[in-house]
Order: C-alpha cells, then structure tokens, then sequence
C-alpha cells in the first residue's frame, strides 16, 4: 500500500528517543541493522508507507534502512550547520536506496535451536554463562558477529543482553 507523502521529506532529522531501530526494510518484523541512540542525526531521501504506517528511508554513515515516521523529527536549521559544520563540510547523502521489501529476509527475532543453550556475556565459547537457555527460548536479536567462522547472535532474551552460539539459534525471517 503506497499513499504519496504530503510534502518534501527529503532532508536531515534526528531520532526522538534512545534504541531507535534502523531496519533492513519498511516492516516491524525486519531486521534493525543498527539501533540509534537519541538526537542521531540521519539523512532522509524519501517516505513509503506500508500497512498505514509511514517508514522513511534513512541513512547513516553509510548504511541505509528505514525508520518508522514517528521515531525521527526534522531537524533545525542550527542542528543541520552544526552537523556539516563537524563533518568538516562533507555530510554523507546517500548514493543508493535502501533494500526493496523482502518478505522472506530476517526479521528481528528468534529462538534457541537445541535443547539447552549457554548464554554468554561476550560471543565467545570462554566467555562467563550469564545462563543457560532452554529450548524455543524467544529473543530479540541486536546484531551479530562472527568469530572464527562461528556466527554469534547478540541478542536481548526477558531483558537481559548476551550472545548466543548461531549453531544453537535460529533466526526467524
């Protein structure tokens, strides 16, 4: 469902509050690929909307996404110069768009795969058990990174945030 923005949109805003999430696509089940802490200043290229909710496609050093309408404000004349005044003139825009809607692409959560997993303070095997996860336990995934070829899952699982072994996990789309 696609409703034409009212006005110009395109131009810098900043987000309104802390862990703003910035999304693989314009849908609340989709990945964050970052989370934003408050008065993050991004650029904004344009405005869809998806199931009545207004996402606008963001970008911000150099990774784009989208952001649901109501987490971003417009930014100030003062807040804009202030910003290109500390990049030194050269405030990014972005070359590309963000990625096209895949149903089928990550979503922000998922679910330990095997009977019992450790839940680790760092994303490493030595790393101290925070506790151990049974089986279905639901998550919502923060990021990931991989370790000697071993993908590990940050996620935040009833409030506490640790890592996840990804041979023990499994990422919902």
């Amino acid at each position: 469902q696609t409703t034409p923005p009212t006005a110009q949109v395109a131009g810098y805003y900043m987000t309104r509050s802390d862990n703003v999430p910035l999304r693989t696509y314009a849908d609340a089940q989709s990945a964050a690929k970052e989370w934003l802490p408050k008065d993050t200043m991004v650029y904004v290229s344009g405005l869809e909307y998806r199931n009545g909710t207004g996402w606008y496609a963001s970008y911000k050093d150099g990774v784009s996404g989208y952001i649901r309408q109501d987490q971003l404000r417009r930014a100030t004349d003062a807040e804009v110069d202030n910003y290109i005044n500390n990049q030194n003139g050269s405030a990014e825009k972005p070359s590309t768009q963000p990625d096209p809607y895949d149903p089928y692409g990550k979503s922000s959560y998922g679910y330990v795969s095997s009977s019992t997993v450790n839940f680790r303070k760092e994303a490493s095997a030595n790393s101290s058990r925070l506790k151990v996860l049974n089986r279905y336990a639901f998550c919502l995934v923060l990021g990931t990174r991989d370790v000697n070829g071993v993908t590990w899952y940050n996620v935040n699982q009833n409030g506490t945030v640790g890592w996840i072994n990804g041979n023990y996990f499994h990422h919902l789309n």
